[in-house]
């Protein structure tokens, strides 16, 4: 089981493909770059040269034999009344032909030089979905670009490079949603089970957003053919005007339902783990789209209508480019490598860690390298992959992946415990996990010290150092001189790569009884306060899956089938454990945290500090519709309230004496729109009303611990609420007039703070 939230992107739990699709339009736009050329495009993504692409431009590609023969074919099938998989033959043959005349025309071997083919298993291809929503649900992809594979294998999400949407029906602009372009929008994460990883609301910002003339927006040139021409109302290029905070008009690109039918096969691409972006052709009859995902933002070539000439050189530079491009240049994390298990006991060597040549969806063959940072030695960290444990349900966002893995350093051997991998995609404007645990770390006393992550490794790579396409194709259409540094509609917040990796922890939900959990809530709640109170540092994403615990020995331990293919027996694994392993708590994800000024406040010089954060069956009330009267910013009462809910969910969920997970459907729709109604109804509800919600073996602590904090903040929120109304302007409602602070939780639940004296006390 895994905290519920509900999203804008596809995040969602309804298997409704119109619903879905919606929530992706919104997820993209917003995001959607100016669009540029077939040549830009071919030349900065898949990494064909200019010399290449003159060469093809000269050859008139357009008189390769049967080319008007298959798109005879293909417009005769877009006429009758068969469905879009009779597209897919004619299509191919035409692919077909002109990339072999291409390779004729460079002199290449088609044989050799072409390594990939089409997949679409006549129409009735189907895929297993990665997404942890889709419960096993599959998906039908029209068409896709995959290495050629041995007769019999079944194909993966993994081993897709790009994607292809076919449509032949009449397609309809809808009017878009009035999102503003000013405003951050909230987008909630899922992880899937057993997950160890941050599981939030992610603050997505409208990036590079341009107004495209609409009469740039038309196909290439050429003499047309037979081709049916597209209506220019059916181009996805409709725009909604917003206003931002300073009054100036913005625009925004809206996509149609076509568009996200092909963002669907975007996201199953990206949830693998292993991409960095991912691209795919929209083809309406005879007019094509290519469009790039990455965790930015999305942009798109003009569109062409391949039934003119400079129509079929574009698609021809489109298909060979696609053909040639590398693993990287297909959108793989080149830091993601092909394992040779070395003998067990033995080192990792050079020829261990090879290059991958094509996608392998198998976690037993790959590993993550990384260069030791500061390291003038040739010497990298590597990281074998042990099983993916979450992966990010979005396209622009925050993208996190967490897997568990080994550690070691080539020409060492692998460390016997096991560990937790996580990339994440985060504002270049925010500092990274690993400095603000960094800092933590050197400003607490020892004591608390303990209850924080200890990161063995950490990295940050900015978009330039990953040479990610969508700054170089900025960068081309800038130097064109249609777009000026100050033009605010193209201004791009980029994300770098965060890379952290820790011990090998273990949600709080699998505590071994209630005992072992209290003793972990305590211990992060009160690490959480001397970070706040002497690291100035606020976590501002308290939920379930931030709360972890560390037992050495036992929470990292190897499981035996990876211990076996790794270590020698005779001692170099993990001892066996006897007997339970002491624990500790861990508070666990500093993604969102933020930095506080001398003055106590969020760090103002950073606008995304300022937005609020959250999973949301754990946001404070006050944070899900914030009233005019209290704080827009995060602040130390809402992570209290947020521990308050964390106790609720778990005496309704955690069943350890079966060691389970149980359902609460009414907390399950703190999770939906009404999740501020129902949480303020919780909180004014009689003790004995509320204790139905309660597990029979936490009713001690729901009377010891949440009756008392019930109390406490149905008394601050009534309070507030009073001075609100009556506009007391000396009322601080930062604590509600001191209602709401960490010695009054501390009170209420009846425990000693630990560690007020660190120099003396003992964790």
């Amino acid at each position: 089981m895994s905290t519920p939230t509900i999203s804008r992107s596809a995040s969602s739990n309804s298997a409704n493909a119109d619903l879905m699709k919606a929530l992706l339009r919104k997820d993209v736009e917003g995001h959607i770059l100016r669009e540029v050329d077939i040549k830009t495009f071919v030349t900065e993504v898949w990494g064909l040269s200019a010399a290449t692409i003159s060469t093809i431009s000269e050859s008139k590609l357009h008189t390769s034999p049967n080319v008007e023969l298959f798109i005879s074919d293909y417009n005769t099938s877009i006429l009758n009344r068969e469905r879009e998989p009779a597209l897919h033959f004619p299509f191919r043959k035409l692919a077909g032909t002109l990339v072999a005349s291409i390779c004729q025309t460079l002199g290449l071997d088609v044989d050799q030089a072409i390594t990939t083919e089409f997949w679409d298993n006549k129409g009735n291809g189907e895929l297993s979905s990665n997404l942890f929503f889709m419960h096993d649900r599959r998906r039908k992809p029209d068409m896709l670009d995959m290495f050629k594979q041995t007769k019999g294998y079944k194909p993966e999400w993994d081993d897709v490079r790009c994607s292809f949407e076919f449509k032949k029906k009449d397609a309809r602009v809808p009017a878009p949603d009035p999102i503003a372009e000013s405003e951050d929008v909230a987008r909630h994460l899922s992880p899937s089970s057993g997950a160890s990883s941050s599981s939030g609301v992610v603050a997505t910002h409208s990036e590079g957003l341009y107004l495209t003339n609409a009469k740039e927006r038309t196909t290439s040139g050429g003499t047309a053919r037979r081709g049916l021409k597209r209506p220019h109302s059916q181009i996805s290029d409709a725009h909604a005007t917003s206003t931002t905070q300073n009054n100036t008009k913005r625009r925004r690109i809206a996509v149609n339902g076509d568009d996200a039918q092909l963002f669907t096969y975007a996201l199953e691409c990206l949830a693998t783990g292993s991409r960095h972006y991912t691209t795919g052709f929209l083809i309406d009859k005879s007019w094509i789209t290519i469009w790039y995902f990455d965790r930015t933002a999305v942009q798109r070539t003009t569109t062409f209508d391949f039934s003119t000439d400079d129509g079929i050189l574009s698609l021809g530079l489109s298909l060979f480019a696609l053909s040639q491009c590398t693993m990287k240049q297909a959108g793989f994390d080149p830091y993601l490598y092909k394992l040779v298990t070395p003998q067990p006991g033995k080192p990792i060597t050079e020829r261990s860690v090879l290059p991958f040549l094509k996608p392998s969806a198998s976690p037993k063959e790959k590993c993550y390298m990384f260069p030791i940072s500061g390291s003038s030695s040739i010497k990298q960290y590597i990281f074998p992959l042990v099983a993916y444990i979450y992966r990010y349900s979005g396209i622009v966002g925050r993208g996190t992946c967490v897997a568990t893995v080994l550690v070691g350093i080539r020409d060492a051997i692998i460390l016997a415990n096991l560990h937790a991998l996580k990339m994440s995609w985060q504002y270049n404007t925010r500092k990274s996990e690993a400095e603000i645990l960094s800092h933590l770390r050197g400003a607490l006393p020892e004591y608390w010290r303990k209850f924080l992550p200890q990161p063995v490794f950490s990295a940050k790579y900015t978009a330039a150092q990953l040479d990610l396409p969508r700054s170089r194709m900025r960068d081309a259409v800038r130097d064109t001189g249609k777009i000026t540094n100050d033009d605010e509609h193209v201004r791009t917040i980029d994300r770098d790569l965060h890379v952290i990796v820790n011990p090998g922890y273990a949600n709080i939900w699998k505590a071994r009884n209630v005992d072992e959990f209290k003793k972990a809530f305590l211990d992060c709640l009160e690490c959480h306060y001397h970070c706040y109170t002497t690291g100035k540092v606020l976590h501002r994403d308290i939920s379930e899956n931030n709360l972890m615990i560390y037992r050495p020995g036992e929470t990292d331990r190897v499981p035996d089938e990876v211990s076996e293919q790794y270590f020698v027996h005779s001692g170099t694994n993990a001892p066996e454990l006897n007997k339970p392993q002491p624990s500790h708590g861990i508070l666990n994800d500093f993604d969102m945290a933020s930095m506080l000024n001398e003055d106590e406040a969020i760090n103002s010089g950073n606008s995304h500090h300022h937005h609020l954060t959250g999973t949301r069956p754990f946001m404070a009330y006050d944070l899900l519709d914030a009233p005019s009267s209290t704080p827009t910013v995060h602040l130390y009462r809402h992570d209290l309230e947020s521990f308050f809910y964390i106790l609720v969910w778990a005496a309704a969920h955690y069943k350890y004496s079966r060691g389970a997970l149980v359902t609460a459907p009414e907390l399950a729709k703190w999770n939906g729109e009404d999740a501020q109604k129902l949480k303020l109804a919780f909180l004014f509800m009689p003790p004995s009303k509320s204790m139905e919600y309660c597990l029979p073996e936490f009713s001690d602590l729901w009377r010891a611990w949440i009756t008392p904090l019930s109390r406490m903040f149905r008394n601050g929120i009534s309070e507030a609420s009073s001075a609100g109304d009556d506009e007391d302007t000396d009322y601080d409602f930062t604590t509600y007039n001191g209602r709401i602070t960490f010695e009054r939780f501390m009170a209420a639940i009846g425990e000693t703070p630990r560690g007020l004296n660190p120099d003396v006390d003992t964790a």
